[in-house]
Parts: C-alpha cells; sequence; structure tokens
C-alpha cells in the first residue's frame, strides 16, 4: 500500500486499530530497509531512467483527439522493474491520474506490425505507454534487428475510455449529491475511476441511513436526466472561483482545468478542478446505481457505484431474478414479503406444535447428563411417523438451544422396528462429536447400519437390539 499507491503507514496502522487487527510494523520498517537498498542498488539505472523521463516530454491531445488514430513519432522506451513503455512526442492516451484508470488501446508501426497497450502513466512531463508481454518481446526483436520503423499510430480502445469518462463524471456528479443531501463539509478523501464502475471516499462521522442514499442516486439520476453540458475551461490558479472545489498541491501547474456542471436553469450543479476525461453532456452517463455504502475508517464512508450498460446489466440480472421467484412462489413480486412474514409465524406454531405433539405420542425425556461442557438429551416418543418425529426433534432444538446432542427414538406401527435419531450442535461437532459417526457406532452394536452428517444422523434396528442397548447410550 506505501510503496505502489503512496497509502499512509499510519493511516493503515489507524484503520487496523479499529477493526482490532493487529500490523507488523517491525515488518513494515524491515521491508522499507529491503526497498531503500534496492533503490541504492539500482542507482546508476535509476539515474539514466530518471534523466531521460526528465529531458523527454509528451504533448497530450486526448481531449479533443482520440477518437481516431493519431500519427506521433517515439522519442524513447524505457524498462522500469519488469514493464517496457514508450514514449511518444504526442499522444492521445490519458495517463493514469485522479483516481481515474489509464487508457488503453494499441499502436501501429511500419504498416503490419501492432503492439498492444495495457496501461498508460505518467512521469513529469512524459506519458509511458506499457506494453504487454507479448508486445515487449515482439519490440524488442524488432529493436535487436535495428527495424523499428514509423509511422506510429496510436489507437485508443474507446470501449475502455468511454466508460471512463462516463464514471469521471458520474463521480463529479455523486460529489455534488452528496453535499446536498449530507451538507458541504463532505470532502472528498480518494476515488477510484475505471471502465467497471467507481468508488468514492469522503469525510463524514454520521451514519447513512438508506432513505439518504436512495436520494442521492435520485439526485444523480436528475442530474443525468437534465441533459446538461459538461464544460471545460482552463485558467489560471488565481482566477478560480472560490465556489470550485480543488485542492492545491504539487499536482497543479500555473494553468489549471475546470470542469463544470450546470442545471438548465444556470445554476451550478458541480464544479470542481480536473484534468481527468469527462463526456460532454450529463445524459451520456444513462443511469446511476449505487451498489454499496460503506465505513473504511473512523468518520471515513465509501460509496461504490455502476452506470450505464453495467447498471442496466445489474437492473436486467435483477429482474430475472424476481421473476424466476415469482414463478417458484406463484405469486407477483408485491405479495412476496407478506407471505415470507405469515410463513415465518407459521413455522414459529409449526415448532410449538410439534413439540406438544411429540409429548402428546408418549414422549418423554429419560436421561440427561453433562459431559465435557456438553449437554446430553436422550428423548423416546411411541408409535409416531419417523419424519414427523425428527422435525419435533429439531423444533425442540430449536426452543432449547442449550442442548449439545439429542438421542431420539421411535417406534413403527407393529413395534419391531425403530428408528434412532441423533443431532449435534456445532458446540458438540467442534469436540468431536459426531452424529454419523455415534450413530455408526451405535447401528454396529444393534447389527444394523446407519450413518449421516456430523449434525445430523439416524439408523433402524430390531426392537430386542434396541433395548438391549438404548440404555447405555448416556452411561
Amino acid at each position: 500500500l506505501y510503496d505502489t499507491y503512496g497509502f499512509p503507514f499510519e493511516l493503515t496502522q489507524f484503520i487496523a486499530q479499529e477493526r482490532s487487527w493487529s500490523v507488523d510494523s517491525e515488518g513494515f520498517q524491515r521491508c522499507m530497509n529491503e526497498q531503500r537498498q534496492r533503490s541504492k542498488t539500482n542507482t546508476t539505472k535509476s539515474i539514466v531512467q530518471a534523466k531521460v523521463l526528465t529531458d523527454l516530454k509528451t504533448e497530450f491531445i486526448g481531449y479533443d483527439h482520440w477518437l481516431m488514430p493519431q500519427q506521433a513519432t517515439l522519442l524513447d522506451d524505457v524498462t522500469i522493474g519488469d514493464k517496457t513503455y514508450l514514449i511518444f512526442d504526442k499522444t492521445p492516451f490519458y495517463a493514469e491520474s485522479g483516481g481515474q484508470a489509464g487508457d488503453v488501446g494499441d499502436v501501429t508501426f511500419d504498416r503490419n506490425n501492432k503492439l498492444k497497450i495495457v496501461n498508460t502513466i505518467r512521469q513529469n512531463e512524459a506519458i509511458l505507454h506499457e506494453l504487454d508481454a507479448e508486445a515487449t518481446k515482439h519490440f524488442f526483436e524488432l529493436k535487436a534487428k535495428q527495424d523499428l520503423k514509423g509511422p506510429w499510430t496510436l489507437t485508443v480502445d474507446r470501449y475502455h475510455r468511454i466508460p471512463c469518462s462516463v464514471n469521471h463524471t458520474a463521480t463529479h456528479l455523486l460529489h455534488a449529491a452528496l453535499r446536498k443531501e449530507l451538507g458541504t463539509a463532505v470532502k472528498q478523501m480518494g476515488s477510484k475511476i475505471t471502465a467497471e464502475g467507481l468508488s468514492f471516499d469522503f469525510s463524514y462521522p454520521y451514519s447513512i441511513d438508506p432513505s439518504q442514499l436512495t436520494n442521492i442516486e435520485l439526485t444523480c439520476n436528475n442530474y443525468i436526466y437534465g441533459r446538461d453540458p459538461v464544460q471545460f475551461e482552463e485558467l489560471a490558479k488565481d482566477q478560480v472561483p472560490s465556489t470550485c472545489i480543488h485542492q492545491f498541491d504539487d499536482k497543479y501547474g500555473d494553468k489549471v482545468r475546470m470542469v463544470t456542471i450546470k442545471g438548465s436553469n444556470g445554476s451550478i450543479l458541480s464544479q470542481e478542478l480536473c484534468g481527468g476525461t469527462h463526456v460532454q453532456s450529463t445524459n451520456f452517463i444513462g443511469v446511476f446505481h449505487i451498489t454499496s455504502c460503506q465505513s473504511i475508517g473512523s468518520g471515513i464512508k465509501r460509496i461504490e457505484a455502476i452506470t450505464g450498460s453495467k447498471a442496466l446489466a445489474y437492473y436486467r440480472e435483477l429482474e430475472h431474478e424476481v421473476h424466476q421467484l415469482e414463478q417458484q412462489l406463484s405469486m407477483p413480486l408485491g405479495k412476496i414479503s407478506d407471505a415470507y412474514q405469515k410463513l415465518l409465524k407459521q413455522d414459529r406454531r409449526k415448532g410449538t406444535f410439534l413439540e406438544k405433539a411429540l409429548q402428546a405420542h408418549g414422549g418423554q425425556c429419560l436421561k440427561e447428563s453433562t459431559h465435557d461442557g456438553l449437554r446430553y438429551i436422550q428423548w423416546e416418543a411411541h408409535v409416531i411417523d419417523p419424519n414427523t418425529y425428527r422435525k419435533a426433534c429439531k423444533a425442540y432444538l430449536g426452543n432449547h438451544p442449550d442442548i449439545d446432542v439429542l438421542w431420539g427414538a421411535t417406534q413403527d406401527n407393529e413395534g419391531s422396528i425403530v428408528t434412532v435419531f441423533l443431532f449435534c450442535s456445532q458446540a458438540a461437532i467442534a469436540k468431536g462429536v459426531q452424529a454419523g459417526a455415534e450413530i455408526q457406532a451405535f447401528a454396529a452394536r444393534c447389527a444394523s447400519k446407519g450413518g449421516g452428517k456430523p449434525d445430523f444422523a439416524s439408523c433402524s434396528v430390531a426392537e430386542a437390539a434396541f433395548k438391549q442397548h438404548w440404555g447405555t447410550i448416556l452411561s
């Protein structure tokens, strides 16, 4: 977290402490020392790379010129760790920044050669295009033959860029909706914007109830349905209006880019400094759906959301599951909740009824004992259907959670065969008392067979053998 993402170690300790987790501080320090040693070992290489990355500059043309392939000049290639990057004089590829994922796509050269770009990052003024493993191998094969011929044509994968832009604009709308619903004290703490969805971290010391989340989602969708234009403006730092949300730090140069979304009445819905890519109008987002809201630290919340086709796919899947549920239950969605509550009441009444039925059929507790902290019960009923008896035993256990092991037995109508049941709680199983093994042992003593799972097992034995061994179970 610290080395790759710059996540403060102190914040890791704080979050871990809240969750009663331990943090290996000595291990962290040891790894940091090892990293410093590796850095010293690679000093010469790093100096060379740093000089290359300091001297080179890439012009980003990806705000306006990314839909069509763009020609560029290859300036250099750089290997950092196990990754190889290409640097061009200009590029339509957006470099990972501001929480937004870098562009992917491909670069073609000498007509028939194509290299796959799997990520784009920025180092100083240079934009680095990361090659995948196969492209890296092909690139160095041609480089060794001095066969790297232009022209170089860069093509951004629109099926990655468009949803990233959609989700970035949606993140701005979410920020605005949060401030509207929860108050202007809400402050952005971080974000992650990909083609799959978005997450937004923000400061808020109170819990957020479902009705507030519903209002936030509804506000975002109302902004989307407003078909409001997204406006972009470059201006000097001292020209930034006080209403604009920003955090001036080293990442901003003398010129900044302001992204503004205004409502139909001219009021500002959202206004932030941002270098990311966005859609031209809010209606391009389509639909916005919050998938989760959770606390990730003291006073820090995280909302995750999906948009556009991802949200529609989610709704379609949800609709399919609801339709299946309606078919299986033979009732419309609006009646399922009431039916479920009714079923719960019936189940409670059924449990009481079965326990009474057990007693009415001559059920009686023959013996009770405690061993190794487990409570054992031996129960016998006369002439009751085994299936009903099993359910009655389960109901009895449900009403008596302090019982860990329940032996039960019932005879058939003729009295010649006895069915024996054994129920074991999770506490009993944890201490090695498993229903399947115990029933097998009892059945073997009765010259019969039986079995089952750790929590429930049964067997059927002859009456004579049953009478001989039943009384010794809890001895």
